[in-house]
């Protein structure tokens, strides 16, 4: 007897589910080896640092006023800077060394092409500091860190890029990414933490001031970040530019 095309998928499930599980975590795999590639061991002992002095900071924060101003700046914004941007400095870089970056940008779409390589190292370093900050507290004030943490992933995979297609090596992408970052100090280490701005009124129709400030800060890290991906992507969809 045939059983209903219902009760049949259930009875024999698809194994596509974990095809493309499988297909996914190679994907990821090969772009943290291709970006990487022999200082994998490097970058793992210095994140490892990073890690495990923001877990003990995380520990020592617990209960405290000013655990955000303490976390912020050594969970999220160094190991991006120190340990990311190196990492991801060299997503077009590798494909000028091998000769095969005319190869890289004749496929149908190059910004996912160059996205799937350099978006995992951006995401594991978020991930990592959203860990340490769930041990340390709880609240509003975590929302603000977890949101503010990926705005400025998303920022400096921006800043990369950007730089990315338009130099020729690696260490050039990360030194002007690095006084690009540089230039975005007020805006990169702003911690998340409402703080109380002297000289500026309590509220503002009925929204407190700091909160305010926090907002636009955020806001200028996100549209900067949308800003230098859509002039990398702009760069990225003309090959003739890429190949001068």
């Amino acid at each position: 007897m045939r059983l209903p095309s219902s009760l049949s998928k259930l009875a024999h499930p698809p194994a596509l589910n974990v095809a493309e599980g499988q297909t996914w975590w190679r994907q990821i795999r090969y772009a943290f080896v291709l970006l990487l590639e022999r200082r994998w061991t490097l970058y793992l002992i210095g994140d490892g640092f990073f890690l495990f002095a923001g877990l003990l900071e995380a520990i020592d924060a617990m209960g405290g006023s000013d655990w955000l101003d303490r976390l912020y700046p050594r969970i999220i914004v160094m190991p991006m800077l120190v340990i990311g941007l190196p990492a991801m400095s060299s997503v077009l870089a590798l494909e000028r060394r091998a000769g095969s970056l005319d190869l890289a940008l004749a496929v149908p779409s190059t910004e996912r092409y160059f996205l799937r390589r350099i978006v995992p190292v951006s995401c594991f370093m978020v991930l990592q500091s959203w860990l340490v900050l769930l041990l340390a507290a709880r609240g509003w004030d975590l929302v603000r860190a977890l949101f503010q943490s990926a705005v400025l992933s998303a920022l400096l995979t921006g800043v990369v890029l950007f730089w990315a297609v338009r130099l020729k090596t690696s260490g050039a992408v990360l030194v002007a990414s690095a006084i690009t970052a540089g230039l975005l100090t007020p805006w990169i280490f702003f911690s998340p933490a409402i703080q109380v701005v002297i000289g500026l009124p309590e509220d503002f129709f009925g929204v407190p001031m700091p909160v305010i400030v926090w907002m636009w800060k955020a806001t200028i890290q996100a549209l900067a970040a949308m800003i230098f991906f859509l002039y990398a992507r702009e760069r990225l969809r003309r090959p003739e530019a890429m190949l001068a």
